[in-house]
C-alpha cells in the first residue's frame, strides 16, 4: 500500500513539475529545455519509478527528490553563475573566452543534484539493509 502512495505521490509530483515548466515557466532555461527534451525527463522520471517498483524505495524517492529540487537549483544557481560570468567578460577576451562565460552550467548542475541524490537514496538503502539484517539474526 505504502509503494503504491509512493508512486501515486511522485507521478503527481513529476506531472506538476512538467506542466509547470512547459506553461509557467517555459521561457526559463532549463524549464524550456525540458519541455523541449521532455523524453529525457520522462526516462529519468520512468527510471525513479521503476526503482520505486523494484523496492528501492529509499533510492526512488531521494532520485526523485533530486529530479524535482534539482531543476529548480540548477535552473536558478546556473543563470546566476552564467549572469556572474557575464560581468567578467572584457574587451580584451577572445570570442571562445567570452563564449565559454556565456554558457548556462544549469545542465550540469541539475545532473549533479540528481547523482548526488541518488548516492544518498543508495547509502540509505544499503544502512537500511544491513540494520534489518542485523536485527533479524
Amino acid at each position: 500500500m505504502v509503494k503504491k502512495r509512493i508512486t501515486i505521490v511522485e507521478l503527481i509530483i513529476f506531472s506538476v513539475v512538467f506542466f509547470i515548466a512547459a506553461t509557467l515557466l517555459k521561457d526559463e532555461y532549463l524549464f524550456g529545455w525540458i519541455t523541449k527534451n521532455w523524453t529525457f525527463y520522462l526516462s529519468l522520471s520512468l527510471l525513479a519509478l521503476i526503482l520505486q517498483a523494484k523496492g528501492k524505495r529509499h533510492l526512488s524517492i531521494w532520485m526523485s527528490g533530486g529530479i524535482v529540487f534539482g531543476v529548480f537549483i540548477g535552473n536558478y544557481l546556473g543563470k546566476w553563475i552564467m549572469l556572474d560570468n557575464i560581468e567578467r567578460i572584457t574587451q580584451s577576451m577572445d570570442a571562445q573566452e567570452v563564449a565559454m562565460l556565456n554558457q548556462n552550467p544549469g545542465f550540469i548542475i541539475w545532473l549533479v543534484v540528481i547523482l548526488i541524490s541518488m548516492g544518498i537514496g543508495i547509502i540509505k538503502q544499503i544502512i537500511l539493509k544491513r540494520k534489518k539484517t542485523i536485527t533479524s539474526k
